[in-house]
Order: structure tokens, then C-alpha cells, then sequence
């Protein structure tokens, strides 16, 4: 679970480029990297649905989702850096 705040939310979601299982986490990498405050705060939760997507199938899409975002972020500092 998540909540964020929507001037935050209408600042990076332009940036934002993943649409699948990391949406949500790139989003609050990128509020994290510009200095914005993230808060956890513990809560108890007990699904009673069955998940929508296999796990088996969903650990190979995140771990190249995030090696795909990885490089995103690699070539945007190279963009921010004066060289």
C-alpha cells in the first residue's frame, strides 16, 4: 500500500517510463531522488484474493523491468552531469 501526495505525484509522472509490475516503485525512487520525504508506516494486511499474476512468471518481467530502469537512471544522470 501506498500514498502519495498528489503535487508529487503530477511532478514525476511524466518521467515515470515503467507500466507494469515497478510503476509504483520507480515513482517513489524518483520523488526519493529529488529530496522529497517518504514515510513508512507499518500496517497489518491479510489478502484474501488470489494474486492476479503468477510468481514464477513475475520474477523474470521485475528482475528485467529494474535492469531496464537501472540503465533509465544511469543515462539520465550522464545527462545531468557536467562533463
Amino acid at each position: 500500500m501506498k500514498a502519495i501526495k498528489k503535487t508529487e505525484i503530477i511532478k514525476f509522472l511524466p518521467k515515470v517510463v515503467s507500466t507494469q509490475d515497478i510503476f509504483d516503485t520507480e515513482l517513489l525512487i524518483r520523488i526519493e531522488k529529488d529530496g522529497g520525504k517518504i514515510k513508512e508506516i507499518p500496517a497489518k494486511v491479510n489478502e484474501i484474493r488470489p494474486s492476479v499474476s503468477l510468481i514464477y512468471k513475475r520474477i523474470p518481467r521485475t528482475i528485467k523491468s529494474l535492469i531496464k530502469l537501472r540503465v533509465i537512471f544511469y543515462k539520465e544522470s550522464l545527462k545531468t552531469k557536467n562533463l
